[in-house]
């Protein structure tokens, strides 16, 4: 039987195939941002700075266990935060168009394609985004999957 950290090793390689589509190289800083996040990781505004313009299978993993010791999990309550901003009254649901709207200064609205993305893992009701299921699933995500295929 194979050791976590060989199934570790394992969950990286296929990543970086896949994100590689087997062509050796992460060959842009969003590839590798992607990377760290199908591990696990929620790279902050410092790392992604931070990283290269491309990367080899060594030099991607090298920079997950780089930022896999310095980036702790988040909080599932500092992750419902994050909802919770546009739930003034704390019933667990958002307007889908209110994402869209107007935001503070320095904050972007969410494009189409991210309420899209949210729409598909979150569970909506006509316009209403319940966002419960998905802190659970965004916070359980912050740990390393093995053996997924």
């Amino acid at each position: 039987m194979a050791s976590q950290a060989e199934l570790e090793a394992e969950e990286k390689k296929l990543a970086f195939e896949i994100l590689s589509e087997n062509s050796g190289s992460l060959a842009s800083t969003d590839k590798i941002y992607q990377y760290l996040c199908a591990l696990g990781l929620t790279p902050n505004k410092k790392v992604i700075d931070e990283l290269p313009a491309s990367a080899d299978l060594n030099t991607a993993m090298g920079l997950y266990d780089k930022y896999a010791a310095e980036l702790k999990p988040l909080e599932k309550e500092q992750i419902a935060q994050w909802f919770k901003t546009w739930d003034g009254n704390d019933l667990g649901e958002i307007k889908m168009s209110v994402l869209k709207g107007e935001m503070e200064d320095g904050v972007d609205p969410l494009t189409d394609q991210e309420l899209d993305a949210l729409k598909s893992m979150a569970k909506v009701n006509g316009d209403m985004l319940q966002y419960a299921s998905l802190v659970e699933q965004m916070f359980e995500d912050q740990k390393m999957k093995t053996g997924t295929c």
